[in-house]
């Protein structure tokens, strides 16, 4: 027998010869000789001999001759704070602080509600036992059963017969059932020989498994991630999430693909401070499968690589800093590196691949990761803004993560890591002058950048480059508009390393190791705006309360129109890294009018007098607005608010190019086309819930619309949210572009009406048409969810031109942390 059952039948014995004794000597009624007790109060002793006062309240009360036992019916209630104990009878030992409860009891110590058919407690330890009890912890929504409980110390009880669920009702959706257990408010609760319920029936059993009882983060398995994909065959991801500490965690994921293997991955992430955020992660599989050959790839083939290894990985993060003692100073990196070119595309909807870890990391750092197909960056920068300056110290590398994944195909030899020939950027340094005054009282004002790089290749040119661009701005405003005149010098000066910096003849290659630009350019732009306020019928009329109407229109016609010139200057003779090093020459007229159609509506509040939030009986202005402060017009009763909001937008935009106008070379292949496409561009509005926006570009040459996209979006609250958007692309052929495919694609987003319990979620990405050889890629999506009070479950099809995905999500509120 151990220490707890001796030391409860000795308190036994106690409590049954000290009711033995009252008997003896006999009980006198509450409601005549002991009316002092009637909704009295109770003093009891803490362990620590410190005084506890409970009021007692009931509808009868008796008390022994000496008063060491008082006897409580109907009713009964002891209450210290936010402590109560609730019951139809109520025994209280007065010598040992012991309280017996029966009937409907109810406790409630430390937050937690306990309800139970019988209890004893000891008022000084607060532990005793329970038969036939619930706790229920209302933070979580967890419910737990037991035929017999034990409370300790410490917010402990133990289990007999434990039955645990977050479901409410007599029959839970889904439980656990185990033989013992033990929980911790605030903490865990421990199963052991734990079956799964459905209902009333078992589904899995585990010898012992550790549930959540508290809202904060805690450690334990999440829940899974399960699926069928064509591509990598069944899969199963087990994530585990270990709360390290307040601020950091870590989790593990264990994944099986029926096709491809064992995948491990973990994620670490760390906020210590607002000043400091860590998202690291990384993956790793022995991969089953390999391509050895271009034609053994099912889904990549023809793009002349291979992928012959099989250990594959994937290594991603980002970090942020306020650095210590200067916050206006910032540390910020990414880290992308991939082990070959095909991973993020086998793995993109994995619990793990490119799509969650990208919207993971846009919602912590509100930076996002270069696109699926396009080569991987990381980079590392420290700057600090001033108000008129800027500096910036970083690094930059870019992979390219073809390169080193294969040997000799069809007598070709893939490209090596030893002859990459990507620009990489370490390091950079750049500083900024923000656009300001140069002295005051004087219109000219001045913009500058002065950027530093060390630009390196593995094959090809390495060297630094040293770029400097001052601009000085002439801003000139009248009454129906203004003229901003620019002029900028862009001053570039090159120093190479190796003789294949310079792209030179051969015979003056070998001593030349610098080289310089000196490139001008000059911006006017006039801008005006003409307006005309439309009165309507309602403008004198004040609505109803809670109702509102249009008073005014207003029109808004802003005509613009910007000279661009930059000279032609020969630039053959330096390094070539990027675009940067060869500025096109420019010079172009661009026009563009946009006309505005604003409406003016007067919203009635109808509040009475001092029940604005702002402490001056009008009420606080609310609704859709734009950056025109809203205008109040209130009398001591009520207050009318006006509030703007764009109804149409019609942009039109041009440009004539004086440089294609005057071209005298290969007319023979492309006549002069100095009119570039006419951009019309439309936007509708009403209200918040529907906006139409379509834009289209219309060559003048051919005479027909080269161009159309238009996008439909429709929101209604707890409806319906919907948007579309069609895109057109037709072959064109100038001196400056050709484009020789036609494209059509079709995009549809949107969330279906409820429909009780359920709820649907859908994409499609339809490449309508294509020629040339490119049809687009084709995508859809649907996601289709059931929730419940206590669980949800969602299936999901993905599916686009490489592979399809089938996966079932779980979701238990209350239960996202499962330990076993």
């Amino acid at each position: 027998m151990n220490i707890l059952a001796r030391r409860r039948n000795m308190l036994l014995r106690q409590k049954l010869i000290l009711f033995f004794l009252a008997v003896l000597f006999g009980w006198n009624d509450g409601s005549a000789s002991g009316a002092a007790l009637q909704g009295g109060t109770l003093r009891m002793l803490t362990e620590d001999l410190r005084e506890n006062i409970w009021s007692l309240n009931a509808d009868r009360m008796l008390s022994s001759v000496n008063g060491s036992v008082l006897e409580a019916f109907g009713k009964v209630e002891l209450r210290q704070g936010k402590d109560y104990l609730r019951a139809d009878f109520a025994r209280y030992f007065v010598q040992t602080n012991w309280v017996y409860l029966y009937g409907n009891v109810e406790v409630s110590l430390g937050g937690d509600i306990v309800n139970a058919n019988e209890a004893e407690l000891d008022m000084r330890s607060r532990t005793g036992w329970m038969t036939d009890g619930r706790i229920f912890m209302p933070d979580t929504n967890s419910h737990f059963q037991g035929g017999h409980i034990i409370r300790h110390r410490g917010n402990i009880y133990s289990f007999k017969d434990i039955k645990y669920s977050t479901c409410d009702g007599e029959t839970p959706a889904w439980s656990f059932e185990a033989g013992e257990g033990s929980l911790e408010t605030g903490g865990y609760a421990k199963l052991w020989g734990a079956s799964f319920q459905l209902v009333d029936l078992p589904v899995f059993y585990t010898p012992y498994i550790v549930v959540p009882a508290k809202n904060e983060r805690q450690s334990g398995f999440l829940l899974p991630d399960l699926g069928m994909n064509s591509r990598n065959g069944f899969f199963y991801t087990q994530p585990f999430f270990w709360a390290i500490d307040s601020s950091r965690d870590l989790t593990l994921y264990e994944g099986y693909m029926s096709r491809r293997g064992f995948m491990h991955g973990l994620a670490y992430r760390s906020k210590d401070s607002e000043d400091e955020d860590i998202w690291l992660a990384f993956d790793f599989i022995e991969d089953r499968t390999s391509e050895l050959r271009d034609v053994d790839s099912e889904y990549y083939r023809g793009d002349g690589l291979i992928r012959p290894d099989k250990s594959r990985w994937w290594l991603r993060g980002m970090y942020d800093l306020r650095l210590p003692g200067e916050p206006l100073w910032r540390l910020r990196a990414d880290l992308d590196y991939v082990s070959d070119q095909y991973y993020l595309r086998d793995f993109e909807h994995s619990m793990t691949g490119f799509t969650r870890s990208r919207e993971d990391l846009f919602n912590v750092f509100s930076r996002d990761l270069r696109e699926i197909t396009e080569n991987r960056e990381s980079s590392i920068q420290l700057f600090r803004e001033w108000e008129r300056a800027g500096f910036y110290l970083s690094g930059t590398y870019i992979q390219n993560p073809a390169l080193g994944n294969g040997d000799p195909v069809l007598g070709a030899s893939l490209p090596k890591h030893s002859n990459d020939s990507t620009v990489q950027t370490l390091p950079e340094l750049d500083f900024y002058l923000h656009q300001g005054r140069i002295l005051r009282g004087l219109p000219l004002e001045a913009q500058a950048g002065v950027q530093a790089s060390y630009l390196f290749r593995r094959e090809g040119g390495s060297g630094l480059r040293l770029d400097l661009s001052p601009r000085l701005i002439l801003p000139l405003s009248g009454r129906y508009g203004s003229i901003i005149a620019s002029s900028r010098l862009r001053a570039t000066w090159y120093s190479g390393e190796r003789q294949d910096t310079f792209a030179l003849t051969r015979e003056n290659a070998r001593n030349k190791r610098e080289a310089s630009r000196y490139v001008p350019d000059y911006e006017i732009k006039a801008t005006g705006e003409f307006y005309r306020v439309y009165a309507l019928d309602g403008e004198n009329e004040a609505p109803g309360p809670g109702e509102s109407s249009w008073t005014a229109l207003r029109h808004s016609v802003m005509p613009r129109l910007v000279y661009r010139h930059t000279p032609q200057i020969n630039q053959a003779g330096n390094p070539y890294y990027t675009e940067y090093d060869r500025l096109a020459p420019v010079h172009e007229l661009v026009y563009s009018v946009d006309n505005v159609l604003t409406r003016k509506r007067a919203v009635r509040r109808g509040l009475p007098r001092n029940s604005g939030s702002d402490g001056t009986g009008n009420a606080r202005t609310s609704g859709p607005q734009d950056e025109n402060a809203a205008e109040d017009s209130s009398s001591a009763e009520d207050s009318i608010a006006y509030d703007y909001q764009d109804v149409v937008r019609l942009r039109l935009e041009q440009a004539y190019d004086l440089n294609e106008a005057g071209r005298g070379h290969d007319l023979y292949l492309h006549k002069r086309e100095p009119w570039r496409d006419l951009l019309i561009e439309l936007t509708l509005y009403a209200g918040n819930m529907v906006s139409l926006t379509g834009s289209s570009y219309y060559t003048p040459q051919e005479n027909k619309f080269t161009r159309h996209s238009q996008t439909l979006g429709l929101s209604i609250p707890e409806w319906i949210n919907f948007s579309s958007s069609l895109n057109m692309y037709e072959p064109v052929s100038d001196y400056y572009r050709q484009r020789l495919t036609r494209l059509t694609t079709l995009s549809l987003r949107g969330r279906l009406p409820d429909y009780g319990p359920w709820s649907a979620d859908l994409y499609y990405e339809w490449p309508i048409k294509g020629t040339g050889g490119y049809q687009g890629k084709e995508e859809k999506g649907l996601i289709l969810t059931y929730t419940h009070q206590c669980f949800s479950i969602s299936g999901q099809i993905i599916r686009d031109d490489n592979d399809t995905t089938f996966k079932v999500q779980f979701a238990l509120p209350g239960l996202s942390a499962l330990g076993f």
